[in-house]
């Protein structure tokens, strides 16, 4: 529900450009934060097997079970509070978001286990600069 909650305030406050293609202003794209594109980011901030990824069974497996290791390694070098984010800006905000919202206002503790290692996205310097800086209209 926080997920789909940050969409909305998103949609309406425009945090991202735009929340998905299609939205009004979307014809107007430009660079936001580590992103080139909606859902395209930038050389720094990518991972190879990122395009690879797909959620909710929409278009055919790319990843083989294998790569799960080496899919885990290159996300935690990445700036993106879950594998789930670095698929748009917006997903990536709405992300970003619950892992502040259940770290920080719910005291929760928050670990992704990927590959089989345990991380805390939070606890990450370059996603926890992301989300402070990003969050500001959420969190004056």
């Amino acid at each position: 529900m926080a997920h789909e909650s940050a969409h909305a305030f998103d949609y309406v406050e425009r945090v991202t450009p735009y929340t998905e293609p299609g939205a009004p202003g979307a014809e107007a794209v430009e660079d936001w934060d580590v992103w080139s594109g909606y859902d395209k980011p930038k050389a720094g901030a990518d991972y190879p097997l990122r395009a690879k990824l797909r959620f909710y069974g929409f278009g055919d497996p790319e990843l083989k079970p294998g790569q799960a290791a080496e899919l885990c390694s290159q996300w935690s070098g990445s700036p993106f509070a879950s594998l789930y984010g670095s698929r748009s800006w917006a997903e990536d905000l709405a992300e970003l978001f619950v892992m502040r919202h259940l770290t920080q206002d719910r005291k929760l503790p928050l670990r992704e286990v990927c590959g089989g290692k345990a991380r805390s996205p939070w606890d990450d310097p370059k996603v926890r600069a992301r989300a402070q800086r990003l969050l500001k209209p959420l969190y004056p």
